[in-house]
């Protein structure tokens, strides 16, 4: 029976794995905060209590989040586990290791560098932002996009923010208010035309004519339903304004907890 024979490694053969660690520990990094916000899409638009519209502001944000890193040197901010570890993949080079990058290593010569990892992250959010925008446009309907419009809290609560109380009574600038009160209208429009087109709402609106179940009446409705937004975010209709805004794990804002947008 023969004896199996062990190789010996020599300094050349144990710095082989060094050089290949080191781009992969640097594109593992940086793959999980490339890829961070795009799993968090797919996994919270999933939820069976969504409302579809919310893909249309979410998807518009994990675009941003893949535009805004253009390769210089991670940030914190930008891609925290790669900057965490930063300084330790890329240590400055001690003088032992002088002369030892002249060394032919073979098949792993083409080992990448630091910066060729950091160009590879960059394609990868350019590729990620095309594959998504691909599959957005193939599955989203053009009806969410338009109840987005007029239903996503998000976008609701940015037009409240332009109003500021003044003597007790709540203002807003000229321009903000008209923007405020067309935004949403042609899409409720359209949406409320369907609900009123509905068997059991017709005959509900011809068994009582003093409901607005008209598609004339969309404007109406609309303003009665901003109005309502108004007063919740404003005059603690309901207390549970606190209630209304969560993290991607459910968990109420501590900023917003007893607090008025005032």
């Amino acid at each position: 029976m023969c004896k199996r024979t062990v190789p010996q490694i020599n300094e050349h053969q144990k710095r082989l794995p060094k050089v290949r660690g080191q781009d992969y520990a640097i594109d593992l990094c940086g793959t999980f905060d490339v890829l961070e916000p795009v799993i968090s899409l797919m996994l919270r638009t999933q939820a069976v209590n969504l409302p579809p519209w919310k893909i249309v502001t979410w998807f518009s944000r994990v675009i941003k989040i893949l535009k805004w890193w253009t390769g210089a040197k991670p940030s914190e901010e930008k891609l925290p586990k790669l900057s965490k570890h930063w300084e330790e993949l890329t240590p400055p080079t001690s003088s032992d290791d002088e002369g030892k990058d002249e060394v032919d290593y073979g098949a792993f010569q083409d080992a990448w560098s630091p910066q060729d990892c950091v160009k590879d992250l960059v394609t990868l959010c350019k590729d990620l932002r095309v594959g998504l925008h691909a599959r957005f446009t193939n599955i989203v309907p053009t009806s969410v996009k338009m109840l987005c419009n007029v239903f996503d809290f998000e976008k609701i609560a940015r037009h409240m923010c332009n109003y500021k109380v003044e003597d007790g009574r709540l203002v807003i600038e000229r321009d903000d208010r008209i923007q405020w009160e067309t935004s949403g209208n042609n899409e409720f429009h359209e949406f409320f035309k369907h609900v009123c087109a509905l068997p059991h709402v017709q005959a509900l609106a011809d068994s009582n004519h003093d409901l607005d179940l008209l598609p004339t009446d969309s404007n109406a409705v609309l303003k009665r339903f901003k109005t309502t937004l108004q007063k919740i975010f404003w005059t603690e209709l309901g207390n549970c304004f606190d209630e209304l805004f969560v993290d991607r794990n459910g968990k109420l804002i501590s900023e917003f907890q007893n607090t008025k947008v005032a």
